[in-house]
């Protein structure tokens, strides 16, 4: 046989002649040829095996193996090939890898593939298909639930012709395919007719059923049989051939692997995202035959296959991207043992695998590198006899947890063609081609096509962080085009694969070069003492100042000199912290001196560093000689020694220059100068002292020294920075921490530099507490590189950091990130960080050594782990060696501290690795929960094994955490705690897993996997514990719970009794029956009387069926009618529902459209109530669910599919009815608990229409949670002790929540409530729903709202025998949001005819949206079905898209906080409309008259009927006035009619530096007694004797008025606004508008009333005038007429309502109406066609207005004038009672903000701080947000109300009615838009109400009740009190003519019936408006006889018409 063997071998590799020595691998041998020439000769009785050729690769070795070997006797076994057998081992980990519990699991190992052809017939492509099934047996295997196989008969449905399809979604859905393997599904054909005779072929094959070998072969006969060719049957099969190979590996390869497993790497460390979607991308490169050769001939060149180098290939790139440089790759390898001739035919799973290590830290060429490989593969192919799957078994084993190899690299080089050219002939050119495997991100595959080579990558593309896959696969393209185009590059070292334009974004922001002139470090403070001698530079015990610290300086310097110092020698320092040490620092420097601090470390330490550090002299005390001049500039500055890893300090040695950068860097970047003090915190011997001393000292700034006491006292730092105001402070995290942990006020800070150590995310937010507008800087860098290198200033805090990044350099630094070898990583990979530029030391201090190692071509190796993002930012991570290894994981120990300092009780907290290998965490804080809150977060293996609690944690003398000595003092804490099995199933569990994984004793705490137990062992398992008598085993169970004491409980040993007695009554069956409740609400509510009435209950679907036959699905349809009785339902006229006897035959509509068919509405009365129509090969279900609940209608497809499939199936025998069921429920027994429980209302979702007007069409928003997802929420779910349907349910209502504007709400939950009372009971259809009214949104976190909602749905739950539908008809309204989940309502679907849903919807009467939550290939189904036209346009799209993103967020992130639903476009508007920055005032509110006054003083400011004041005259006035005031601190009260005595007392209080405190002339005593307290002085009359004042001109900042508004209480709170408040207001106002000196205005409103404000400084501040009426004209609207013509009035500025009675006088040249106060009616701006009309809001307590709108006229479909958008330096928000921003059209309270706000209440902390907050004022309004940012005012939110304009408190009406002698309660309402009360004890005094309250607030009726009605919930019913205290006494006849017209106006005015002749216009309905529009019409019939005055004074029937009847007779006379 070995004769011809050189011959042989010489042709399989090409060449002439082949040396018996020559290394045949080296000459181009691969593995899979080798793997065929073992088979040969091994099916020719040779025993030789591959492993035995790949050891000795040379000719003369395998002549002499053939010539020693023996006869190879093939083992025959009888096997039963129709029974099952037991799965390969790669059969087994796909079957157990697609599991949706499983890692990167839910994915089938799936190869898809497209034929792009022309004119294939369907018939003979089917007829073909069939024959290859016929041939290959495992094209027939179903893969059972116990992991066997077994080969059955032919399942396929046949071909599916695709005509008119949307090709790419036909891909998109084939190309992921799961198929169903468990029935027999693992290889299908299906043919697109693409039209023009154009075809295209998919196939999809199942790799558990054939791999890749098998995959050519079965192609190659389908087009054989295509051709018509006759297929040879087969004499082996895939069952005989594993019964009969020797499937065991030898020991010695066993042991092989043993000895390599503790040293094996992981997977590849890639930039992975943790998502678990099943979708594969593919990216591909084919190689021309030319490349091929190229690539062929450089690798024989350097003794590599083409295999091996194309390996190479993809590690290296694989290198580039990943953290680590030594991984594992996955090979399969394809090796058939030649046990029969046939085997080569043979379709099925063949492969194995191994697990191939590359190394790639160690240096070399690409060559090199590559065979090292390749070395290490064939030592390892060797051994392959022993599985890469069984390796990774010993790998979880070994590491305690399971351990994947996702990135495979799959060879099929000697393969051949992957499609031959008969297949291609046959079916056309492979056009799309995809693979995916389970447990695989990334399959690299080289495959041999068309004469070239195919390579391409698959790839899960969501594993990865986004842009990587094109990234990886770029550079792995780029690397192999230059392989193979430069034969030098393979004797090149692999360079940087950096894709380009990441490059280009590194050297933007690199680009930092800052031209600074050289200088010493001292230089500048040297002359900053010359020019500023006095100022502070040093504080501390006093205050040293600049010339006085340059003076010690210089006789320091002088002092050194005598001692012998010269320039360039170094002196050490050893002086205790505090001033003295800048002393000699600066004479150090002065000298010419470097400085070598050396602080408080031990003395051996000091005598080490002093030993090497050649030290010309020891300063430890401050000695003076005489004085020298400082010496300039200099080389080296000072040298610090830090700690090095030999134990030996390391002296780092820092110029001036390089030390001067950062700080002139950082000076300038943050403007410091001589107005900052620094807080100097760090001790000398750390650099960031550096920047302490010499960043204030270089421009004028001063340093407050901190003594060193011994001890780190922060409350003492505190103390030092609030006495000397510091503004900057510069040091390590941990010291900032425990500054803001003591701090108790505000701190003067203005900026804050943190650097040396990892920056927590909690600490911007804290120090902002604390020092608000402070600016916050994280700063990155080393010793080495000059105190600081990097810069991030922090506005916000981004949720996904885990700390402060680096950011970017700062001026004349560069930083790389660079892998092992020195080259650049990509964006988003780890390296180490390397820093250059200007900062860069010197080096080590007599350490040539360690300089070399450290410092490289300009740059410092800083031992620093960092990484670069897309936009440049440096991101820390953490120190090399805080990167530990533990149990085989490379563990980040920063990552974990992120993790742990997020838990909200954790206040600091460091993981350190003990001397036991284990880790360990420290925290300051609480440890509660700590572990569950880390396990919510981390992979198992970052969980520390314990958590100590510390006081604090240890520092070093640096500032930073003591990681040594943490590690000393937490070794051996206790590890977790294991406790023994507990129940009899825990214990029988635990011996099994103890047996099965060969472990000893097992704990409750035990993890399957993480004992060793993996896929294999879990089926044998489950095997075990079956035969061991228990039950409800899964393999999903265990993986979803792989801890013991949580597996074993899902775990049973026997079954349930039944709820109740079912009396099944077969003979009665066609008697009518009564409906469930939820039927007889289904039944009424079609009714178009009801309200979303008119549609049934309807479920409809539409699915794809290819090749339909109607006539077989109209059978089966029949077959289904006669089974089941509800098919056959009927309602009769009073709702009862009857079963018919017979019916017709049922008929299959043939022809349907969607919109007729979705809507269709059965008549209850009519059968059938269903409907099924066909087109083409659509098919559309309706079902009315009035018979079919959702169980039924999956039964029912579940059943239609068999009965279509296999007519002449028989289904089993059903042996009850629904009509039994319904007659049997039992009597409700749980009235009492719905009775008494209390529900909040339905969801307050913002309508666009009344659904009384809505006809409803329901459609339908859906989305997928794919499997991996869900595993996820369920686990979660699991964690917390929730159900998933109740998660679901309750991110339902929080999204309904926060469209409501409230998180209280009930949801009507759909409840498949079927007893099992009978063994048939799940085979029944019919309408078992039940409806249950579930409560949501109680809680702090939306996880405790979770669980209130479980822990709610679960008593509903047991209480549902009473319906909801029972208990909503007690309820005052509907509950129209509906939750119905399906989930684990599963039924098994043995057919294919429903698996392609193509639309769906359901509607259901008197429902607005209904959520359906169904389970889908491992996943969920999210179904949202609504009418639309209820909604706003786009409110039901962002609340989709939010409840979306927070089931998202459930998946991965944390549940007790959970990301802002409000829509990110909503934000944005709502950011753009606040944007409103701008000048903000700086003087105060009267400044801008006395200027004026002072300018032009003859200009006329005050004008009135009778006279008027000139600027000039009205300015002595108020100086007068202030002179009679005299100066002070308290506010002065006017309290004065309305006049220009008024002006003159308010410009003289603010002339006097005081505020004023309007109190109306007409206050009630008691009310205006309370304003007063505290008030002093009270101008009643203005006293103008004494000489004018001199003008004080007040803070922007101090107070201006206060105005007092109606308090809940009863007490009035008074307002404080100041200067720069209103004025801020009033510049906009005047600024928009263009107010000048040619304004008038007429001041109308009261001076109590903050409108006053504008009128008064509004006009004078722009040089108008202010035109008075007197306090009797205030409601005089024909007055004001006549005023505003006759002074030429320009500017109205009114409530609406008296805007509308100036109107109805008469029309006005007014050029600008300002209306505020109130609503403003839709007709009001066209009253006033010539004028600029602008609407306002706001608050008092906002300064006048906060927000306008101008306009002509309102918008169609508006129901008042909105509020518009925010004035200038104002903002808005609109909240929810949680305090969230509400969603667009969502009514919220409104809160303002910006400059307008108030300082709060007078002398009220209380009330203050209850509506003051963080900034903004609570006004207690409603208000909306309109999606284009406009504002919408919809009324008040609490008990204060508008009357007449008036803001009326309820709670000070109700108090003054209890002051009433008697009154025992009282209750305030509104009734008919009339102010009302009830009481109860005795009547109301009139005369103590009227003295307590204003004529606006006194109720029109006060009833006297014998008690207050309340509530269910016991509050005070206002609703109730409105309805009780209408009036109702008899009303007395208008008598006369006179009387009867007056009293029909009256009734046509007040909208009444009737009206008595006493009866008061304003008591029954009338105001200032309809007492205006009265009085017009009296005019008009009668003259003008009646004023309004008169009217006011007598409103009464009787009254006017005496007037009138007198004027009358006067005539006469």
């Amino acid at each position: 046989m070995h004769n011809d063997l050189p011959a042989r071998i010489a042709d399989l590799l090409g060449i002439d002649d082949v040396g018996a020595d020559d290394n045949l691998i080296e000459l181009g041998m691969d593995s899979i040829t080798m793997m065929r020439l073992a088979g040969a000769w091994r099916k020719e009785g040779v025993d030789v095996k591959f492993a035995d050729l790949v050891a000795s690769p040379t000719l003369g070795a395998w002549q002499s193996l053939l010539g020693a070997t023996t006869a190879n006797d093939v083992r025959r076994v009888d096997v039963d090939e129709t029974a099952p057998f037991p799965l390969a081992l790669m059969q087994h980990a796909y079957w157990v890898g697609r599991a949706p519990g499983q890692q990167l699991g839910g994915v089938a190992a799936h190869f898809y593939h497209e034929f792009d052809g022309e004119n294939v017939d369907p018939e003979r492509l089917e007829r073909a298909v069939r024959a290859v099934i016929a041939r290959h047996g495992m094209l027939r295997v179903r893969i059972l639930d116990d992991g066997t196989q077994v080969i059955g008969e032919d399942r396929w449905p046949g071909l599916t012709v695709h005509r008119d399809s949307d090709v790419d979604e036909l891909r998109k859905m084939l190309s992921h395919r799961n198929m169903d393997i468990a029935n027999g599904e693992v290889f299908d054909v299906q043919l697109s007719l693409l039209g023009d005779g154009r075809t295209r072929v998919h196939v999809n094959l199942d790799m558990i059923a054939a791999d890749a070998l098998s995959l050519r072969g079965l192609l190659g006969d389908l087009a054989r049989a295509y051709r018509g060719e006759q297929l040879r049957p087969l004499d082996y099969s895939f069952p005989r051939y594993l019964a009969e190979r020797s499937h065991t590996a030898d020991e010695k390869d066993v042991e092989y692997w043993r000895q390599r497993l503790a040293g094996l790497p992981g997977a590849p460390e890639l930039p992975v995202t943790g998502a678990d979607t099943a979708v594969v991308l593919r990216r591909h490169r084919w190689l021309a035959p030319d490349e091929v050769r190229a690539l062929e001939t450089n690798a024989a060149r350097h003794g590599l296959t083409p295999a091996m180098a194309l390996a190479a290939v993809f590690a290296e790139t694989l290198t580039a991207w990943s953290a680590e440089p030594r991984f594992l790759l996955n090979l399969p390898l394809f090796d058939r043992e030649p046990l029969h001739a046939d085997v080569d035919e043979l379709v099925g799973d063949f492969t194995s695998s191994i697990l191939l290590a590359w190394e790639g830290g160690l240096p070399g060429t690409f060559a090199e590198r590559a065979r090292r490989l390749q070395d290490q593969f064939h030592a390892d192919v060797a051994h392959s006899a022993y599985s890469g799957v069984e390796v990774l078994r010993d790998l979880s084993r070994l590491h305690g947890e399971r351990v994947l190899a996702p990135v495979v690299y799959t060879s099929a080089l000697g393969l051949g063609e992957l499609f031959s050219e008969e297949v291609r002939d046959c079916f056309g050119e492979a056009s799309w081609i995809i693979s995916q495997g389970p447990q695989v991100w990334l399959d690299a595959q080289v495959t041999e096509l068309n004469g070239g080579l195919l390579v391409n990558w698959d790839i899960r593309e969501d594993a990865f962080t986004p842009g990587v896959p094109d990234a990886m696969f770029n550079a792995y393209a780029g690397l192999l085009d230059w392989l193979l185009v430069t034969p030098e590059a393979w004797t090149t070292p692999v360079p940087a694969l950096l894709p380009v334009e990441q490059r280009e974004i590194r050297s933007e922001v690199n680009n930092t070069a800052v031209h600074r002139e050289p200088r010493g470090l001292h230089d500048p403070f040297f002359a900053q003492a010359a020019w500023t001698p006095d100022a502070p530079a040093l504080l501390s015990d006093g205050v040293v100042s600049y010339g006085e610290l340059a003076d010690q300086a210089k006789r320091i310097a002088g002092h050194l000199r005598q001692q012998g110092v010269q320039p360039g020698d170094l002196v050490a320092i050893d002086l205790p912290k505090g001033p003295e040490q800048v002393v000699a620092v600066l004479g150090v420097l002065a000298a010419g001196a470097a400085y070598l601090p050396l602080g408080t470390q031990p003395q051996a330490r000091k005598d080490r560093i002093l030993a090497t550090a050649g030290v010309a002299h020891v300063l430890t005390e401050l000695v003076f000689g005489d004085p020298i001049d400082p010496v300039t500039g200099g080389d080296l500055a000072y040298v610090l020694y830090t700690s090095g890893s030999t134990g030996e300090p390391k002296g780092v040695e820092i110029t001036h220059s390089a030390a001067a950068n950062t700080i002139d860097d950082l000076n300038e970047r943050f403007a410091i100068g001589p107005g900052d003090r620094t807080l100097a915190l760090s001790a000398l011997e750390f650099d960031l002292s550096v920047y302490d001393m010499f960043g204030p000292l270089a421009v004028g700034g001063a340093v407050v020294c901190v003594r060193d006491t011994g001890h780190r006292d922060a409350s003492k730092w505190v103390e030092l920075l609030l006495r000397h105001r510091a503004t900057v402070l510069n040091c390590v995290p941990a010291l900032l921490d425990m500054v803001l942990t003591v701090a108790e006020e505000e701190l003067p800070l203005r900026l804050v530099l943190l650097g040396g150590d990892w920056v927590t995310t909690d600490l911007p937010g804290r120090l902002w507490e604390r020092a608000p507008g402070c600016t916050f800087a994280g700063l990155g860098g080393t010793t080495e590189t000059a105190i600081h290198s990097t810069v991030c200033e922090v506005v916000t805090v981004d949720p996904q950091w885990t700390s402060v990044p680096y950011g970017v350099p700062l001026g004349n630094v560069r930083c790389r990130v660079v892998d092992a070898l020195g080259r650049d990583c990509p964006d988003h990979v780890p390296g180490e960080l390397w820093i250059g530029g200007a900062g860069v030391a010197r080096g080590y201090r007599g350490d040539p050594e360690r300089t070399a190692a450290k410092f490289t071509d300009g740059w410092y190796r800083t031992g620093d782990r960092a990484r670069y993002w897309p936009d440049g930012t440096l991101e820390f991570l953490g120190r090399a060696d805080h990167q530990v290894k533990i149990r085989g994981h490379r563990i980040e120990l920063g990552e974990i501290e992120a993790a742990l300092t997020s838990h909200p009780a954790v206040q600091g907290g460091v993981v350190v690795v003990t001397a036991e290998g284990r880790l360990a965490a420290a925290v300051t804080g609480d440890s509660d929960g700590v572990l569950g809150f880390l396990r919510d977060r981390l992979p198992s293996a970052m969980v520390p094994d314990t958590v100590t609690v510390l006081p604090e944690l240890p520092l070093t003398p640096n500032g930073k955490i003591d990681r040594k000595r943490l590690a000393t003092e937490l070794r051996g804490t206790a590890p977790k705690h294991l406790t023994r099995p507990a129940t009899e199933t825990e214990r029988l569990v635990a011996a099994v897993w103890s047996d099965l994984l060969n472990v000893g004793e097992v704990g409750r705490e035990h993890d399957f996997f993480a004992l060793g137990g993996d896929s294999l062992l879990a089926t044998r398992l489950i095997v075990r514990l079956r035969e061991a008598g228990l039950d409800g085993m899964s393999l999903s169970a265990l993986f979803a719970n792989p801890v013991l004491k949580d597996f074993a409980a899902t775990l049973a040993t026997g079954g349930t009794t039944a709820p109740w007695q079912l009396n099944a009554a077969p003979d009665q069956r066609h008697e009518p029956f009564p409906p469930t409740d939820v039927q007889r609400a289904y039944w009424l509510g079609r009714d178009e009387s009801f309200t979303l009435g008119g549609v049934g209950c309807h479920f409809y679907r539409e699915y794809e069926v290819a090749g339909l036959d109607v006539e077989r699905l109209e059978n089966a349809v029949n077959a289904l009618i006669a089974r089941h009785e509800m098919l056959r339902a009927v309602f009769d006229e009073n709702g009862d529902q009857r079963i018919l006897d017979s019916v017709p035959r049922f008929e299959v509509q043939r022809g349907f459209t969607r919109e007729t068919q979705s809507r269709k509405v059965f008549d209850p009365a009519q059968w059938p109530l269903f409907s099924v129509a066909v087109d083409g090969d659509r098919v559309a279900i309706g079902i009315d669910n009035l018979i079919l609940d959702a169980l039924s209608i999956l039964i029912f497809y579940a059943e239609l599919g068999t009965l279509y499939d296999r007519p002449d199936t028989e289904l089993p025998p059903i042996g009850v009815s629904f009509r039994d069921y319904v007659l049997s429920l039992p009597e409700p027994s749980s009235q009492d608990y719905w009775n008494e429980l209390e529900l909040p209302p339905a969801p307050k979702l913002p309508l666009a229409k009344d659904p009384a007007d809505v006809t409803p069409v329901f459609s339908r928003r859906a989305a997928h949670v794919d499997s991996g997802r869900w595993k996820s929420v369920v686990e979660r779910a699991r964690e917390h002790g929730l159900t998933p349907s109740a998660v679901l349910m309750a991110a339902f209502a929080e999204v309904l929540g926060r469209w409501s504007g409230r998180n209280d709400l009930t949801l009507n939950v759909t409840l498949f409530d079927r007893a099992e009372v009978h063994p048939d009971i799940t085979r029944v259809m019919g309408d078992f729903t039940s409806l249950l009214l579930v409560a949501c949104g109680e809680g702090e976190t939306w996880l405790d709202r979770a669980k209130f909602a479980h822990e709610r749905l679960w008593q509903a739950i047991d209480h549902r025998d009473v319906s909801a539908v029972q208990v909503m008809r007690s309820l005052p309204e509907g509950m129209p949001v509906v939750f119905t989940s399906a989930l684990g309502v599963g039924v098994e679907q043995p057919s294919s005819l429903f698996d392609r849903q193509v639309w769906g919807v359901s509607q259901t009467p008197q429902v607005w949206l209904d959520h359906q939550v169904t389970e889908s290939a491992g996943g969920v189904e999210l179904n949202w079905d609504a009418v639309d036209e209820l909604f706003p346009d786009g409110v039901l799209d962002d609340m989709f898209a939010a409840y979306l993103s927070l089931v998202d967020h459930l998946a991965t992130g944390d549940w007790a906080e959970i990301p802002d639903l409000l829509p990110s476009s909503q934000r944005q508007v709502r950011e753009r409309v606040n944007a409103t920055d701008g000048p903000v005032p700086d003087r105060a509110l009267h400044a801008d008259f006395f200027r004026r006054a002072q300018q032009t003083p003859d200009r006329v400011a005050v004008e009135w009927d009778g006279g008027r004041l000139t600027y000039g005259e009205l300015a002595d006035r108020a100086l007068r006035t202030a002179a009679a005031i005299g100066p002070g601190e308290e506010p002065v009260a006017v309290s004065l009619p309305k006049g220009p005595d008024q002006i003159v007392a308010v410009l003289g209080v603010l002339a006097a530096g005081r505020a004023y405190v309007p109190i109306g002339v007409d206050q009630p005593p008691a009310r205006r007694e309370r304003m007063l307290r505290g008030i002093g002085q009270v101008i009643t009359e203005l006293d103008l004797g004494a000489e004018p004042a001199e003008l004080v001109h007040a803070h922007p900042d101090s107070l201006a008025y206060v105005i007092f508004t109606s308090g809940s209480t009863g007490e009035p709170k008074g307002v404080e606004i100041t200067h720069r408040a209103a004025l801020n207001t009033i510049d906009d106002i005047n600024e928009k508008f263009g107010v000048t000196e040619d304004d008038r205005v007429l001041a109308v409103s009261a001076l109590d009333f903050d409108l006053s404000v504008y009128d008064i400084f509004g006009l004078l501040s722009a040089g108008g005038t202010v035109v008075t009426i007197t306090e009797d004209e205030r409601r005089d609207a024909q007055r004001w007429h006549e005023l505003v013509e006759r002074f030429g009035v320009t500017v109205w500025n009114t409530v609406p309502a008296l805007a509308e009675m100036l109107s109805i006088v008469g029309d006005t040249k007014l050029r600008l109406v300002l209306v505020s106060g109130d609503w403003v009616g839709l007709d009001l701006p066209e009253r006033f066609p010539q004028a600029r009309f602008v609407a306002m809001g706001g608050a008092t307590e906002a300064s006048i207005w906060s927000n306008y709108v101008e306009l002509k006229s309102p918008e169609p479909g508006w129901r008042s004038i909105p509020y518009g958008t925010p004035l200038r330096n104002q903002r808005f928000r609109v909240v929810d009672g949680a305090g969230r921003d509400c969603p667009d059209w969502v009514a919220g309270e409104l809160w303002i903000g910006g400059t307008g706000v108030a300082r709060g209440y007078r002398n009220d902390p209380e009330r203050t701080a209850e509506k003051f907050a963080g900034g903004w004022y609570r006004t207690g309004d409603l208000g909306r947000y309109w999606p284009d940012g406009t504002l919408e005012f919809l009324g008040r939110a609490d008990q204060q109300v508008k009357i007449r304009g008036h803001r009326v408190e309820l709670g000070e009406v109700e108090a003054a009615l209890l002051a009433s002698p008697g009154v025992t309660q009282a209750v305030a309402a509104v009734a008919q838009g009339r102010l009302v009360a009830a009481v109860t004890g005795s009547e109301v005094d009139p005369a103590v109400v009227a003295g307590r309250l204003p004529a606006h607030m006194i109720p029109d009726h006060v009833e006297l009740l014998d008690e207050i009605p309340l509530s269910a919930n016991g509050k005070v019913d206002r609703t109730a009190v409105a309805t009780l205290v209408t009036p109702c006494t008899e009303v007395a006849a208008p008598q006369g003519e006179l009387e009867a017209e007056i009293a029909a106006l009256w009734a046509d005015l007040l909208g009444l019936n009737e009206v008595g002749r006493n009866q008061n216009f304003f008591t029954l309905g009338g105001d200032s408006l309809k007492a205006t529009r009265f009085v017009e019409v009296l005019r008009g019939k009668h003259g003008p006889i009646v004023s309004l005055r008169s009217f006011f004074a007598a409103p009464t029937v009787a009254a006017v018409a005496e007037v009138l009847d007198a004027d009358v007779e006067e005539g006469a006379i």
